[in-house]
């Protein structure tokens, strides 16, 4: 996947993007510290245990969470890599004693970045996403830190995090154009 931030989504470079074939997306990035008290389990997804319930959760995955097609391991094993470097923290949100979700976080400065969360296909629309992220506003709260993320304009994270006083704090235009 080919993406190109920050540029204008009118004016000559866009105009070569979309002659580029490039389509493009609007983002919102969201901030907040307060948590609601919704909560779920969230396990660190470490060893054999934490990739056998990765894949769990995103073994029948057809696009990541950012909505671009992905072939689910390959989206996987990435993730991992950069969890091995240390660039990223990966969970696993439990619920009855079984994985719904996966979820990454990274530390910089004074935010906690929420990155790529998932919930399993049949676990879908039972208020997972909210409870995972109003889970990570709790840990930022707790740890001084405000959380942050990125939602596609009109998508479901636009409204989760809203509902949990997130607020806006910025927006840009992502170009994208699948290399596969």
């Amino acid at each position: 996947m080919l993406r190109v931030y920050g540029l204008d989504p009118a004016g000559p470079a866009a105009d070569r993007c979309r002659v580029g074939g490039l389509t493009p997306r609007q983002e919102l990035a969201y901030v907040g510290r307060r948590p609601d008290g919704d909560g779920i389990e969230l396990r660190p997804a470490d060893g054999a245990a934490g990739r056998t319930a990765r894949r769990v959760v995103a073994g029948a995955a057809t696009a990541a969470p950012d909505g671009h097609p992905v072939d689910a391991e390959a989206y996987l094993v990435g993730e991992e890599r950069r969890a091995e470097s240390g660039a990223l923290a990966l969970f696993v949100a439990w619920d009855g004693g079984e994985p719904v979700a996966v979820v990454g976080t990274l530390q910089v400065g004074g935010l906690l970045r929420l990155k790529n969360l998932l919930v399993r296909p049949d676990r879908r629309r039972e208020g997972i996403a909210r409870r995972v992220t109003s889970t990570l506003l709790a840990r930022a709260d707790a740890e001084d830190r405000t959380l942050g993320t990125v939602a596609l304009a009109g998508d479901h994270g636009e409204r989760i995090y809203r509902s949990l006083g997130m607020a806006v704090a910025g927006e840009y235009t992502e170009w994208s154009l699948s290399l596969v």
